[in-house]
């Protein structure tokens, strides 16, 4: 993603990747701290139910991939510690979790501290904090 419009609902983007329903809320947290560096954003129904609430969690009326749900991010920054933990559940968005953070190693190192318990992702921890040494 090289630009975004968030009045205009627009993504731009370069390469052979195509922009995730998402981006919208991805340029959210870069443009709210410039250390913002790297976002993770994962699908898993257990860690989602296990952190619906109990972390930052957008409201459920807020459906996901709009303008909205950018501007809901916005609004977690003000009236919770989200700045500080750097993860936040969707709950319009079933089983959507999205971690940030200096560098892809910061982020996928804040997933997985909350996600120990579930093996399927642990399988997963070596390759990702390894990203950030790339």
């Amino acid at each position: 993603m090289i630009d975004y419009d968030l009045a205009k609902n627009s993504v731009t983007c370069k390469g052979p990747a195509k922009a995730s329903s998402e981006s919208l809320t991805h340029a959210m947290l870069y443009d709210l701290l410039p250390d913002i560096q790297a976002v993770i954003h994962v699908h898993h129904k257990a860690l989602w139910d296990q952190l619906l609430n109990q972390v930052p969690t957008t409201s459920k009326r807020i459906p996901y991939g709009t303008p909205e749900m950018a501007f809901e991010v916005k609004k977690l920054f003000e009236v919770s510690d989200l700045k500080n933990k750097k993860i936040f559940v969707m709950a319009g968005h079933d089983d959507g979790i999205i971690t940030f953070g200096k560098d892809l190693a910061e982020a996928a190192a804040i997933l997985f501290s909350y996600a120990k318990p579930f093996q399927d992702l642990d399988d997963h921890e070596d390759r990702l904090l390894n990203l950030g040494s790339i």
